[in-house]
This record gives structure tokens, sequence and C-alpha cells, in this order.
């Protein structure tokens, strides 16, 4: 869509070495997975929630100018009727190939060590990725519900609202990413969970749908 790509730099379009350099977090470039990866503990317990971070604030901010410049009609409520969000589509607005990329080379290897997914790549998954928008003049929530996915990455792009964040129904776990981090969770047979109303402000978003083309084994699973 040519009137997306002026509205922002045209290099945000071109993944390549440089674009890396300039928009991933730092220690998603140089730190190994066991020293970024952190997995939400509560009463003790461990949760299979975990939190990474993987951009940078420019990279954050660019995302959330481009979404305040949107035509309104490119906004969609109809893609998830069930439980329906106020979304678009990366491909829709020309982001899909870069964050593709970033999934591949960053984020799902980080969910690939923190599951322990044993004899899978980054190439034997795919993702349905989606910018999403919370205001509380629209949608300022989404109810307790499960993702159609082996699991969930939300990544957080902005924190100037009030309230929100994402609750986890069991344990009742609340967390709220900062801009850049990516909280991921199992999707389909994992945890329900819903976005908590935000008050004021508008909360930005990029959610991806993780699935797999293999089955894959656990390192602590019976073979």
């Amino acid at each position: 869509m040519q009137l997306i790509q002026q509205q922002i730099n045209p290099e945000f379009f071109n993944y390549n070495e440089e674009w890396v350099n300039k928009y991933i977090h730092i220690s998603a470039k140089s730190a190994p997975s066991r020293l970024i990866v952190e997995e939400v503990e509560k009463y003790g317990v461990l949760t299979n929630i975990f939190f990474m971070p993987i951009f940078n604030n420019l990279f954050c901010n660019e995302i959330v100018e481009l979404a305040k410049t949107l035509p309104e009609d490119i906004w969609t409520t109809e893609r998830h009727p069930t439980y329906p969000t106020t979304d678009v589509l990366l491909s829709t607005i020309n982001l899909e190939n870069v964050y593709s990329n970033v999934l591949r080379d960053f984020m799902i290897p980080l969910a690939i060590d923190a599951y322990e997914l044993d004899g899978t790549t980054p190439e034997d998954f795919f993702a349905e990725n989606f910018l999403i928008r919370y205001t509380p003049e629209t949608q300022n929530h989404l109810d307790l519900h499960h993702d159609s996915s082996l699991f969930t990455f939300n990544l957080s792009l902005n924190d100037n609202f009030t309230d929100g964040g994402i609750l986890y129904k069991k344990n009742n776990i609340h967390v709220q990413p900062r801009p850049g981090h990516a909280v991921v969770a199992p999707g389909m047979i994992g945890h329900k969970h819903g976005a908590k109303p935000i008050t004021s402000g508008e909360r930005y978003m990029i959610v991806s749908f993780v699935m797999t083309k293999k089955p894959f084994y656990r390192n602590n699973a019976t073979q």
C-alpha cells in the first residue's frame, strides 16, 4: 500500500543487517536466551509465561505513529468474531515481511529455547501477525479466551495509557510488558486470558498467533 509507505521511513520496510542494528533491542542481538528470557512466577510456581526483550523504543514509536495515521476503515473487528479485537493484519500495511523476519530470527528461537521444543527450527513455524488498538471510546478490553495458536506473542508498543494489561486467569496473573518487550504464552490448550480495560489513552500491541508445521517433542517428554 503506497499510502502506508509514504507515512513511514522507507528504510523500515527493508529488513537487513542495518535494520536489525537500528530497531532490535540490544539484549536480543547479543545475549544468550537464558539471560534475557524471564519466566513469570506466581506463588512460587513457574507458569510457562515468558517475557523477552525484542525491539527498542525507536521501533515502537514508529509503529505507534503509523497506527495513529491509519484510515479508520482499515481497522476491523470482523476477523475474530467470537472474541473480536480492533485490529489490522500486518500484511495490510506492508509490515508482514519485516515482522516475519524478526519472528524467524529472534522471537521464535527464544520461544523454542523457553519451551524446549526439541527437533524444531524457526522455519517449522508460521504465524498470523496483526496490530491491535484499544481505546476507552471504542474497544477498551477483551474478554477471557483461548487463542487459536500453539503459542502467542503479545508485543507491547507503548505505555502512555492508564490501566490495561493482560490478565491470565490461572493464578490471576496480571502482566504489563514494557514497550518493545513481548510476553509469550501457550495458546489453544494454555492459559485463558484477556485484556484488562484501559481508562485513558490508547494502547497498541502486535500479536502473533504461532502454529507449527510438524510434530515436536519437549526435552522432558516421553517419546
